[in-house]
């Protein structure tokens, strides 16, 4: 199981989150739940994030968590690229991780704090 934490920026009004994942070698499902302070909580499904970008908007009131969680069916690797884009457009904070896995390992799980 890979564990990891990354800490994110605090985000302007009108900022957008995307999230896009890609993958390599063997089968892996993934998913990715955004958890809010606020009433704005998102999931978003293996179709949604490959090949993404699932696009959420942030409140700059809240903070957020975001976990990816995926399982891998054979060996091989998942990346989740995350970016929050300000209202013009502009790439405010840009991150990925990337997890490998073997069959044997099947969960992972990664958090996201802003």
């Amino acid at each position: 199981m890979a564990k990891a934490i990354h800490k994110l920026e605090a985000v302007a009004g009108g900022s957008t989150l995307e999230l896009t994942v890609t993958k390599a070698q063997g089968p892996v499902a993934t998913m990715v739940e955004v958890g809010s302070t606020g009433n704005d909580d998102a999931h978003f499904r293996d179709s949604d994030l490959t090949p993404g970008p699932a696009v959420k908007q942030l409140d700059p009131a809240n903070t957020y968590a975001i976990v990816w969680s995926g399982a891998f069916v054979e060996d091989g690797s998942a990346t989740l690229r995350l970016r929050v884009l300000d209202a013009h457009g502009t790439v405010l904070v840009s991150k990925s991780v990337t997890v490998k896995g073997k069959s044997k390992e099947v969960f992972f799980r990664v958090v996201m704090l802003p």
